[in-house]
């Protein structure tokens, strides 16, 4: 475990969710090779793919439930992750 790990008490999924993650994230329009992260959440995909919970930096530090920003994630509640887009004045997805 990384120090910061234990500072921010991160809990990681498991390697086969971390990986399924980040596959759906390879093959979005949204993904940036370059930097490996997403142009929709900012987020650096190395490192959001594989936790738990996170600190979301729109919300001013707040922990979320990692997730897609647009539900694409193996596992993704629609209604948890539109109850999250609402907290961040982002429109609800529709499916």
């Amino acid at each position: 475990m990384k120090v910061i790990d234990g500072v921010l008490g991160v809990e990681k999924v498991t390697p086969a969710e971390a990986q399924a993650r980040f596959q759906v994230c390879f093959s979005c329009p949204h993904y940036n090779e370059a930097k490996r992260k997403c142009r929709i959440c900012k987020c650096y995909l190395d490192v959001k793919t594989e936790q738990k919970f996170h600190r979301e930096p729109t919300r001013l530090g707040a922990i979320e439930r990692t997730h897609c920003w647009l539900a694409k994630w193996p596992g993704d509640n629609l209604k948890e992750v539109n109850a999250y887009r609402k907290l961040k004045g982002l429109t609800e997805i529709i499916n």
